[in-house]
């Protein structure tokens, strides 16, 4: 059986940071793809899905 995904502490301005970022249009696809896992990550969701059959 997995272990439950890991959950990344962020203080209010980190995510606020992360946030902006994500809205933004003119960024880096590197860097937007970055910033949606890490917010992903604070919320507690896996980054990884198990295949469903």
């Amino acid at each position: 059986m997995p272990k439950p995904p890991s959950k990344l502490e962020l203080n209010p301005e980190e995510l606020t940071y992360l946030e902006s970022l994500v809205r933004l249009r003119t960024i880096q696809a590197q860097t937007l793809t970055r910033a949606r896992i890490l917010l992903l990550k604070s919320k507690g969701c896996p980054l990884r899905k198990q295949p469903t059959r």
